[in-house]
């Protein structure tokens, strides 16, 4: 009798230390600085919930600030914005959202100590709210080293105070793809990304504020771009995905493939509100009659079009990270918050991120290995 109450006491101790505390990742960091700009890298591991409060253990004083600003800007430039209201906007949206991001959003709440409806209000922002980007995909022929380049400049505000804590977020999954997400501190969407098979995603908004309350009955591509870098191999992967699945507002999305010998990229245009749902451009289109000119083995749409179509004729079959670095300020809008490239065949990134009074195309490119974290 003595030693089955021993055993049981054993069993009962056991599962109470398994269940005190979440498995909590492992996780590397370190600050990478160009000139008077800096970015840290973050590489976690494990499940989803488990990445997630690594990161909000991490990054817990930062993610408050950032989220508390983030939240009263937009309050205050938009009157009809309330938490309430976002939080409506993300139980509307959360059958379209992928489970492991709420399960790592989860496991920040738990990490950080922030409230979860915190959280996920933060995260409906981009739902509700209209904004514009440029985008650009070049390769083969146009550039100087057959590598696949891409630039993603999210033109937004820096009144919101993101730029305080930019970060580039590698995730080792215990299931799926490692990858990189270019985000900030407590944000977990991404508005882009690269894989460790090459897939590299960007996006140029197009909703206008005239078409506001937007559906909610959809993927957002921001929740859609960590499900992709999760999973998607291959371009046709992403593909498949975008072709497939119910969007919602106007976006055009930049999408490609940079794996050697296979360096390819395809433009979409997402049109919820249409009959059509979406158009699809791949390189030299004479259908895609929305830019002043079409290339070989590159597609754009930027907030300046004509500079850009001007500059890719310059310097055609001259492109890489340089060239695509002075590309992206000329066609950087007033509000730039962060600027990438890409070069995704090498697993490459350089960023630029805006400061307290310059804009991210007025800063110094960081550079950034990829292949370094991915093999940590």
């Amino acid at each position: 009798m003595k030693k089955y109450n021993l055993l049981l006491l054993l069993l009962f101790a056991f599962g109470l230390f398994n269940c005190q505390s979440p498995k909590q990742s492992k996780i590397y960091s370190e600050i990478i600085q160009e000139g008077n700009s800096k970015i840290e890298v973050v590489v976690v591991k494990g499940t989803p919930y488990e990445m997630g409060f690594s990161l909000g253990k991490h990054f817990k004083t930062q993610a408050k600030q950032t989220l508390q600003s983030y939240l009263n800007t937009a309050f205050k430039e938009e009157k009809s914005l309330s938490l309430n209201y976002l939080m409506e906007a993300w139980n509307k949206n959360l059958p379209y959202i992928d489970i492991r991001i709420q399960n790592e959003m989860k496991g920040f709440s738990d990490g950080s100590g922030i409230d979860l409806k915190t959280l996920q209000a933060a995260h409906a922002l981009p739902f509700v709210s209209p904004y514009a980007c440029s985008g650009v995909d070049v390769w083969g022929k146009a550039t100087s080293d057959s590598c696949l380049y891409q630039i993603r400049n999210l033109d937004y505000s820096i009144d919101a105070g993101l730029q305080k804590f930019p970060l580039v977020v590698i995730y080792k999954p215990d299931k799926g793809i490692s990858h990189a997400n270019i985000t900030f501190a407590g944000l977990l969407t991404s508005h882009t990304g690269i894989n460790e098979e090459s897939i590299v995603l960007g996006e140029k908004g197009e909703s206008p504020s005239k078409e506001m309350p937007y559906p909610l009955n959809g993927k957002h591509f921001m929740t859609m771009f960590r499900s992709l870098l999760y999973d998607a191999k291959s371009l046709q992967d992403v593909e498949n995905e975008i072709e497939q699945s119910h969007m919602i507002k106007r976006f055009y999305l930049f999408v490609a493939d940079g794996k050697k010998n296979y360096e390819k990229a395809v433009k979409y245009l997402i049109s919820s509100p249409d009959s059509i749902k979406w158009h699809k451009w791949t390189d030299n289109d004479s259908t895609d009659v929305y830019v002043p000119k079409v290339f070989k083995d590159v597609t754009y749409y930027t907030m300046k079009n004509d500079v850009a179509a001007d500059f890719i004729k310059e310097n055609y079959g001259k492109f890489d990270d340089k060239k695509m670095a002075e590309l992206s300020r000329r066609v950087a809008a007033k509000s730039n918050l962060i600027d990438v490239v890409y070069n995704a065949t090498n697993l490459e990134l350089w960023v630029a991120c805006a400061s307290e009074k310059q804009r991210a195309s007025e800063r110094e490119y960081i550079h950034v290995d990829l292949k370094k974290y991915f093999k940590k």
